[in-house]
């Protein structure tokens, strides 16, 4: 189908996933690849990762905005997910980046984004 022929209120978020080796942190990758899908959407972004348990930081704004040195400090694990969020899906609101557990990804346990 041609660009053309979308509607033109099509919902346009970022995501990126990184399934890396045991023992290393994909948190800084994942914010490296929000940046760059940031124009996807500016209204707010999360990430999950996982490690021996969730690690989740989501809020509303711009990846640089949502992020700093201390909570990416938390976000270990060699897997991980992390999403931006345009404001035409579905409107602004006060739940960030929406990441959100769910029996969706990685077995019994994961993390959608959506």
């Amino acid at each position: 189908m041609p660009a053309s022929d979308f509607p033109r209120n099509t919902t346009m978020c970022g995501f990126i996933g990184i399934y890396g080796p045991d023992g290393t942190d994909v948190a800084t990758e994942i914010y490296e690849g929000l940046l760059a899908v940031q124009h996807r959407g500016q209204d707010a972004a999360g990430i999950t990762t996982f490690a021996d348990k969730y690690n989740v930081k989501k809020g509303n704004g711009l990846v640089v905005e949502v992020f700093n040195e201390e909570n990416m400090a938390r976000l270990r694990g060699h897997l991980g997910v992390g999403h931006v969020r345009s404001p035409t899906a579905g409107g602004s609101r006060d739940e960030g980046g929406r990441v959100t557990y769910a029996d969706a990804l990685w077995g019994d346990d994961g993390s959608r984004v959506n």
